[in-house]
């Protein structure tokens, strides 16, 4: 996946004690604005992670069957792929 066009917010809004209200307002409009490009791309992630997810699961279905695997064996790899995008999302978000 890249990275251009990536998003980001600090989560910390600033703005200059000197500033007009017409320019915090500006300046905290464009924090709104920054902040909704990240919720955006958060779920853009999520969505792409999920179908992945899926595809995964219908590959190594469609392996196991090919080869003979048994159930049990094919719910234990199901559970670690899980377990492993699991910990992805959680680093990564």
């Amino acid at each position: 996946m890249s990275n251009q066009n990536k998003a980001e917010f600090s989560g910390t809004i600033v703005t200059n004690g000197n500033l007009s209200l017409e320019e915090r307002v500006t300046a905290l409009e464009k924090q709104l604005t920054d902040m909704q490009a990240t919720s955006c791309e958060i779920s853009a992630s999520m969505a792409v992670l999920h179908t992945t997810n899926l595809l995964v699961n219908e590959s190594v279905r469609e392996t196991c069957k090919a080869m003979g695997v048994e159930k049990a064996s094919l719910d234990t790899i199901h559970e670690e792929i899980h377990n492993k995008l699991n910990g992805i999302l959680k680093k990564g978000l």
